[in-house]
């Protein structure tokens, strides 16, 4: 799905959603492949549409740490960690566990 900025509200048609084969999942910060962690982009919502009509394909996580260097670290961490997260709930039932932010000093809040 390449989702832009004004797109972020539509659900993608059926048509397309069984037509997906690959991904390329980021956030948007000022400009995009920022972390998961910007929260622009629902990504939660994107990936059960797809899970639930039987995507099998790479979660491919595309990131320009050098648009964000002073995070880029924690960033990709976060970023590999909700995308692991997002797909252990999908396998244990379809259920998306609940997004995951971490704060200053490490803090995870639900």
């Amino acid at each position: 799905m390449n989702v832009q900025h004004e797109q972020l509200a539509r659900v993608p048609s059926e048509a397309f959603l069984g037509r997906v084969i690959h991904t390329h999942v980021h956030d948007l910060g000022l400009r995009t492949h920022y972390p998961l962690t910007h929260g622009v982009v629902p990504v939660d919502l994107y990936a059960k549409l797809l899970l639930d009509r039987g995507y099998e394909g790479i979660f491919n996580l595309e990131l320009s740490p050098e648009r964000f260097p002073e995070s880029a670290r924690e960033g990709l961490w976060a970023s590999i960690e909700r995308l692991v997260t997002l797909g252990q709930g999908w396998a244990a039932g379809g259920a998306l566990p609940a997004k995951r932010v971490h704060g200053k000093g490490g803090k995870e809040h639900v």
